[in-house]
């Protein structure tokens, strides 16, 4: 018989069990001699043929038939052949093969398939059922397409469309099937015209373009006319029909194509339908061409056909133009240029010295795969389907004809790319029957390769094996002249100069803007552009380009949006590749343009200015505290494009005077202040971050910005309170008003972004409250009335109800010593000095007082006293003993890190310049030392003690330079968000970063670091020693 015929006999053997009549099985085998020769897997085939007689009803009526019926035994054992699992499908039905034999392989009318799943349905009234009877349904109309495509030599095109009418089929009864059901239980709705509600399923993808194949992916949308969002009975309906459809649908099941809803609109994540208005309105906000044409290849595969083509027609309209845009343009020479540089790596010159390539993997992704052809049919259907309606086809192959009718590609390219789709459809028809899924990968296993190429009709001369070698051959002919063709047509097939309506549309389109435009970019394109620019984490970078490119209102256009970042993505990704940590700064970008919302006009901006990209990709690379002000306030990017065209910081009357017009007329200050700051610092930060003021400015700005915040305070907290208490007057009926008079950083103008705010309210005369006209009776002392004055304006400034603090407004410097005194008169004040009653520390900080608010004579007089008592001080020299003790107190809580407290700090300049004011103020008459008018910052101070004589020149220039170097580094670490305010920074990151801000590299930063510290240290030394 063969030489398998030993194991044969004795698999057939089994047969005889049966109680078979003789003859007829003596005819089995007789037939089998013969049949046997055409199959590779011989004992295979037989041991399939042994369990299907054995699970027969009546094995001698299966032997009669094959007696009676010679072809029926011959297309039996090719199914067993060429499928396991389509053998194992017929062996556990063995009367679907009746059916098999009764179709003949021929096409099924739809409407005869659903109403024969119609009536199996009527009979399931439990839903787990049903379900299990559309899966037998898809499973025995799955066999029989492969029947007819393996049995009876149906072409693939026409298996294909077979298997789109199944999926159809199944789609029209399960709807119907669900309405039944959840009508039932629910009730129908009326819609607002009174009609019945309507459905419709839409076939997408490759079975809307009738390709289905053996397994593959069935997109579902599912519409009704109308759901009431406002109505929970209404969309409870809706939602359990489409819900009930899916369930039904939905199976894992070899062979069967398996349906989704990837597709699908959704207004809620969790929806299984929309209405249409809701699908329109979706499917129009998707603005890029490629994924609208999608839309073409869909179709209706169920329900109202009016619903359907209402939705398709709608969404189809933005696909095809007459004329093409220069956005429109630019994604289509983005795709083009996808397509011809996976064909360019994979095309070889065609000449003999070419070595031979390898055998492709996947014959739908690899380069002149089924993908390919479908891709560059869409493209030319895209550029030439607004002037012809007949290209606007969902099925590949029917487009291809069109475009050859329509002069679009020539009679042999037509050919050919319809003769080799055919081909390279049939091979994966055969992957796929094969492995029991959609399968399109050729098999690594060099048997399975050589059954795959038996099954394909390709055997070696002696007819006994696969001719391997000359399927690779094939393969790799097909896929070489796909590509060329489809080069061919990428390279010609541009638009003519007149269907422009863009002057600028020549060009190339850089990679960085392809990638944006590409609706599924290339995971090894997106990695190599990346990898270019040194970014790690390619995919990251890439999901936040996406994110960058998406509008996020539905008001705005989506489309303009990703084109104008398109464009952008070049530049952007050029400037964050020079900062420390592209992926921080791309992710804080991201969360700042999500807040600004208006992206489109946020990348034109910054594509017609670069100094502004320059700017806001510093601003996420190393300024996360600029980055909050930003995202938390959107509407402040004004302020960011002026702080570039204003070219000098706010000046301290124009910001008291912003303050006083923004707080006019105002209930509540708080936001209007908290927003006045941001804006304020907002300003302040960007010239600093982009070295354009010195830090002597900057602090003077900031400082600036907490006066005139502090003043409205004081103002409103004031007026409040009169209005309940009364106006505070003196003995002689004149006004008495409250100071505040600032001390530390603030007094001396010089404070960073997060300093805190030494402050003491002092007023000017002692009295009662006077009631106002119409107001309250209650009055009561200045003392009391300004007490709570003063505890009211700390508690708004240090209140966080709302929010992050205004300030932290630090009230530990008292003006007595008493507990619960908040405000002491002025001459109460001086006393304490004059009278030798406060400690040195108060007589140090007292050099950097300065009032912020109060009437300008108020002021006066407050200054006018500091300087008295600062004349008046007699120095000791125990005074250096004193100062030495504080200043080791507070180096020997700070880290070696500290660059304020630690040794060599900022602390060692501000005492030591302190010092050398006490000791000198009574022997001086210097007016910026003991004037009214004097110095209160520690670089002004510097510069005055330089000026009388009292410090070297050369001692003043290297603390003064020294001092603004730490206090630079100050600045930028609070920019950074970083949490140790005052510790340079030992971590590599950070480091890079504070160079980054500092445009320095890391070795100098730590050496100029480390320079100022020392160097102020040596200073400090020798000037402090005790006399």
């Amino acid at each position: 018989m063969c030489h398998h015929s030993d194991r044969v006999a004795g698999q057939l053997r089994q047969l005889e069990q049966l109680s078979v009549p003789e003859d007829l099985l003596d005819n089995l085998k007789q037939r089998l001699s013969q049949e046997l020769l055409k199959f590779d897997r011989i004992d295979a085939v037989i041991h399939f043929l042994v369990r299907h007689l054995q699970a027969a009803r009546s094995p001698t009526a299966a032997l009669a038939l094959f007696e009676r019926d010679p072809a029926a035994l011959s297309a039996l054992l090719q199914m067993f052949a060429t499928s396991d699992v389509v053998a194992e499908a017929i062996i556990a039905d063995p009367e679907s093969f009746d059916l098999l034999r009764l179709t003949d392989g021929q096409p099924a009318n739809v409407q005869y398939l659903v109403d024969e799943l119609v009536a199996e349905l009527l009979s399931m009234s439990d839903l787990q059922r049903a379900a299990d009877c559309v899966r037998q349904f898809a499973i025995r109309e799955t066999i029989r397409v492969a029947y007819g495509e393996f049995a009876h030599s149906m072409v693939p095109v026409q298996a294909s469309a077979e298997l789109a009418t199944v999926a159809d089929a199944m789609v029209i009864a399960c709807l119907d099937d669900a309405v039944r059901r959840v009508s039932n239980q629910w009730g129908l709705p009326v819609q607002v015209d009174g009609a019945p509600p309507e459905f419709a399923a839409i076939a997408m993808g490759a079975w809307g373009a009738k390709e289905l194949t053996y397994g593959g992916e069935a997109d579902l949308i599912l519409l009704c006319q109308q759901m009431d969002r406002k109505n929970n009975a209404h969309v409870a309906f809706y939602q359990s029909v489409a819900q009930t459809t899916f369930m039904l649908l939905n199976h894992d099941t070899p062979l069967a194509f398996r349906f989704n809803l990837n597709r699908q609109p959704r207004i809620d994540p969790d929806d299984f339908i929309c209405s249409l208005p809701e699908a329109i309105r979706l499917g129009e906000s998707q603005t890029q061409i490629w994924p609208r044409l999608a839309f073409v290849h869909g179709r209706r595969a169920g329900g109202s056909e009016k619903l359907a083509d209402a939705y398709l027609k709608r969404i189809r309209a933005g696909v095809f133009r007459r004329l093409l845009t220069r956005s429109d343009l630019t994604e289509l020479k983005t795709l083009r240029g996808k397509m011809e540089r996976r064909i360019e790596s994979a095309t070889d010159d065609g000449s003999e010295t070419t070595p031979p390539q390898s055998l492709p993997s996947d014959i739908n992704r690899d380069a002149g795969g089924r993908t390919d052809i479908r891709y560059a049919v869409r493209f030319l259907q895209l550029l030439h389907g607004g002037e012809d309606a007949k290209l606007r086809t969902e099925n590949t192959l029917v487009a291809i004809d069109a475009l050859e009718k329509t002069g679009c590609i020539t009679h042999q390219e037509a050919s050919l790319l319809t003769n080799n789709d055919a081909k390279l459809t049939r091979l994966e028809h055969q992957l796929s029957v094969m492995s029991g899924r959609r399968e399109s990968m050729l098999p690594d296993d060099p048997a399975q390769l050589q059954r795959l190429v038996w099954q394909l009709g390709l055997r070696d001369q002696a007819g006994h094996r696969g001719d391997v070698e000359r399927f690779e051959r094939s393969l790799r002919e097909i896929l070489q002249v796909n590509r060329r063709i489809i080069n061919h047509l990428m390279n010609h097939g541009q638009p003519e100069d007149e269907s422009v309506t863009d002057a600028e549309s020549d060009g190339e389109v850089p990679i960085e803007t392809e990638l944006i435009l590409d609706p599924n970019p290339d995971p090894a394109v997106v990695r190599e552009v990346l990898d270019r620019y040194g970014f790690g984490g390619a995919q990251r970078i890439m999901d936040d380009l996406q994110g960058l490119a998406t509008e996020n209102s539905s008001f705005l256009s989506p489309r303009r949006c990703r084109h104008f970042f398109a464009a952008l993505a070049p530049d952007l990704l050029r400037e964050i590749a020079t900062t420390p940590d592209p992926q921080s700064a791309m992710d804080r970008l991201v969360e700042i343009a999500d807040s600004i919302g208006a992206k489109a006009t946020l990348w034109e901006l910054l594509k017609s200015s670069p100094p502004t990209l320059r700017l806001m990709v510093r601003l996420s690379a190393g300024a996360p505290y600029l980055a909050k002000v930003l995202t938390g306030n959107p509407g402040m990017i004004d302020e960011l494009v002026d702080s570039l065209v204003i070219d000098q910081l706010p000046s301290a009357e124009r910001l008291d005077q912003q303050s006083i017009s923004l707080c006019r007329g105002a209930v509540d200050l708080d936001p209007i202040l908290r927003s006045f700051k941001d804006a304020a610092h907002l300003t302040i930060g960007v010239r600093d971050m982009l070295g354009k003021e010195t830090v002597r400015d900057t602090h003077r700005a900031l400082a600036d910005t907490a006066d005139a915040v502090l003043r409205r305070i004081v103002e409103n907290e004031q007026e409040k309170l009169a209005a309940r208490l009364g106006d505070p007057v003196d003995a002689g009926g004149d006004p008495s008003e409250l100071c505040a008079v600032a001390f530390g950083k603030l007094g001396g103008r010089e404070p960073n972004y997060h300093s805190d705010l030494d402050v003491l309210f002092l007023y000017t005369a002692n009295g009662n409250t006077q009631r106002r006209v119409g107001g309250p009776r209650a009055t009561t002392t200045n003392q009391h009335f300004f007490n709570e004055l003063a505890g009211n304006v700390i508690n708004h400034v240090n209140g966080d109800v709302r929010g992050p603090r205004l300030y932290d407004l630090d009230s530990r410097l008292r003006p007595t010593d008493e507990e619960g005194i908040l405000s002491v008169t002025i001459d109460t004040f001086a006393r304490r000095f004059t009278q030798g009653v406060a400690p040195l520390w108060q007589r140090l900080a007292l050099c950097k007082a300065r009032p912020l608010s109060g009437s300008k004579s108020a002021r006066l007089r407050i200054n006018e006293i500091i300087a008295d008592v600062l004349r008046r001080t007699t120095w000791h020299p125990s005074m250096i003993g004193q100062a030495l003790q504080i200043r080791t107190r507070m180096s020997e809580t700070a880290s070696p890190q500290n660059f304020k407290r630690g040794v060599g700090g900022t602390v060692d300049v501000e005492m030591l310049t302190q010092i050398l004011l006490l000791r000198c103020a009574g022997q001086t008459d210097h007016a910026g030392l003991v004037s009214e008018n004097r110095a209160t910052g520690t670089l002004e101070l510097i510069a005055a003690l330089a000026d009388d004589g009292r410090l070297d020149s050369g001692d003043a220039d290297a603390l003064s330079a020294n001092y603004q170097a730490l206090r630079s580094i100050e600045a930028r670490l609070r920019l950074m968000d970083y949490d140790q305010r005052h510790e340079f920074p030992d971590d590599a990151m950070s480091l890079r970063t504070l160079a980054f801000l500092m445009r320095t590299d890391v070795g100098d930063l730590q050496q100029q670091y480390q320079d100022a510290r020392d160097g102020n240290r040596q200073i400090f030394t020798r000037l402090m020693k005790p006399e």
